[in-house]
């Protein structure tokens, strides 16, 4: 249109911004005169600053207007539309009414690749809505953008679409292991272990936590809360505590209750997944329709107890350090472990430990727990860790070197348990170490594996017994003919007649624990063979004897 009025300067028009627009000249239609563009024009943003009086109808309906007016919020990518949108509103409506036009403001910083470049379509790294809902799910999408501090940028990309589906997809699975272990709706028990009392009081704590951040406009800390607790509460720990029991009413139960819950505070997050989920699982059990037709979920203060999810979050991290230190002992969870001592200062850990003593043996194989302020036998070498410390302290470095080969290691170890700093005095003079500036290297006792974070280590005493040999391979033939069993299509009703061919010394051990391997395995009848003779087989080696079973359903 422009280049049929144009009667000149629109050979120079490169864009149309100023200054090439300025020398485009056209001849009006009605006078025949050659004219300019309009120099001084309102900026586009004034209109859509008018945005809460048309769309209120403030000309026409007041009673309207003020009913609606202030807005709670306001949201769009930031930071431009501090300058543009926002700003444009806020003009108007404090120019109009004397008020602000909302009361709060929710924006994140710029989106960039997954890298923390700026997306150009000529740099090839600009990723279109439609395509990456397309690869990676919407609800993927909004999962990584309100998981992020609206503080902080938000680095787009299919790396972290797909972690982020990952964590969903936990969840996932975890809500279809209960339904497949589910033929009605669990009614609520008359008495609660103190695992089911721990994750419930969990849950209505995470009602609380993220209610408040919703209500406070920090969605990012509630949707971080509600990942942790799906992740780490619900699928590492409770999961694992509830393994061998999934049968049981109760754990059905509990575990119906939180995850019909968690659907409540995600869907308005992930509204696709989570009403996916309560389609497939819930509504047969539900009045409801539809998850979004449920009240937000309130929290149950009688049900929570600070006391116990302390004791548990100590449960927790002693059962990771446990299972870390097996790891470095190359002893895996079905070999028992004859001894494991925690070592701990903090005031919960006593408690939490004899009220959990049981569950803790259960989830790590362990025979015996002991508790400790101190572990004996353990000795400490210290030195100065040189690349930290050289640049930090100069020419006092010769003195520190000296003051740690004169002084206990143990001395300063069990300063650094209690206190994040150590004062040196050297000549007079005061100098502060922090535990960066040593290297300290734990020297531990024959069949002993540690690990250990602030506040907590764990001891194992990795020496064997026959019996506890024994009990691993039956541990290691158990899993492989339960895979063998799910290979074969066979249910879990479903009965076996099992045979296993081993080494003769292993097989008469092994005799020992038949009645223990029929009971884990689902088997009426069990043989100790020299040759398989059933269809159904599987062969595997561990600790250098092979063994091979094989199964028949009865």
């Amino acid at each position: 249109e422009l280049k049929k009025k144009a009667v000149s300067g629109y050979s120079q028009l490169k864009e149309l911004h100023r200054p090439w627009v300025d020398k485009v000249k056209i001849k009006c239609s009605k006078c025949k005169k050659t004219i300019n563009r309009v120099v001084d024009t309102g900026d586009v943003w004034l209109d859509a600053g008018m945005i809460p009086f048309f769309t209120l109808d403030w000309l026409k309906n007041k009673k309207y207007f003020n009913e609606w007016y202030p807005a709670d919020f306001i949201t769009e990518c930031g930071p431009g539309q501090y300058r543009c949108w926002f700003y444009a509103m806020l003009l108007h409506g404090v120019a109009l009414t004397g008020k602000l036009p909302f009361k709060n403001v929710l924006t994140n910083e710029l989106v960039k690749d997954e890298k923390g470049n700026e997306m150009h379509k000529s740099w090839g790294n600009a990723i279109w809505f439609d395509e990456a809902a397309d690869k990676a799910g919407a609800d993927t999408m909004r999962w990584l953008y309100m998981n992020n501090d609206v503080a902080k940028e938000v680095w787009f990309g299919y790396g972290p679409l797909t972690e982020k589906q990952k964590i969903i997809n936990v969840l996932w699975n975890f809500a279809n292991y209960l339904d497949l272990n589910m033929n009605k709706r669990p009614t609520k028990p008359t008495r609660m272990s103190a695992k089911s009392k721990w994750i419930l009081s969990r849950m209505e704590s995470l009602k609380l936590n993220v209610t408040e951040s919703f209500e406070n406009f920090h969605p990012y800390d509630g949707v971080n809360a509600i990942e942790n607790f799906f992740l780490n509460d619900l699928s590492r720990t409770y999961g694992q505590m509830i393994r061998d029991e999934i049968d049981s009413n109760e754990v059905k139960f509990v575990a119906y209750t939180v995850i019909l819950d968690l659907l409540k505070l995600m869907s308005p997050i992930v509204p696709f997944t989570t009403e996916k989920l309560y389609q497939d699982i819930f509504k047969q059990y539900e009045k409801k329709e539809s998850i979004h037709l449920f009240d937000w979920p309130k929290a149950n203060q009688k049900l929570i107890n600070k006391k116990l999810e302390q004791e548990f979050e100590f449960v927790g991290k002693t059962i990771s350090l446990i299972l870390a230190a097996r790891e470095k002992a190359n002893r895996g969870v079905r070999w028992p472990v004859k001894e494991v001592t925690i070592v701990s200062r903090t005031k919960v850990s006593k408690d939490a430990v004899k009220a959990h003593e049981k569950l803790i043996k259960q989830l790590t194989n362990v025979l015996e727990i002991k508790t400790a302020r101190q572990m004996k036998g353990v000795d400490y070498k210290i030195k100065l860790n040189f690349a930290k410390a050289g640049p930090k302290f100069g020419n006092k470095i010769t003195s520190l070197v000296s003051y740690l080969t004169r002084t206990s290691a143990d001395s300063i170890v069990k300063h650094f348990e209690k206190e994040d700093k150590f004062n040196v005095k050297i000549n007079s003079h005061f100098i502060e170490l922090e535990k960066d500036d040593l290297l300290i290297e734990e020297i531990l006792p024959e069949d002993t594996s540690s690990a250990k974070e602030k506040n907590i280590s764990v001891y194992l005493d990795t020496h064997e017994t026959k019996d506890m040999i024994t009990q691993g391979f039956m541990r290691e033939i158990a899993r492989k003919v339960q895979t063998l069993r799910k290979n074969t299509g066979l249910k879990k009703q479903n009965k076996i007649s099992l045979q296993v061919a081993a080494p003769v010394n292993l097989t008469m051990d092994l005799r020992k624990l038949g009645t223990d391997i029929k009971q884990r395995v689902g088997a009426s009848q069990l043989e100790f063979v020299a040759k398989i003779t059933f269809k159904k087989t599987d062969s595997f080696t561990v600790r250098g004897k092979k063994i091979d079973i094989a199964l028949k359903k009865i």
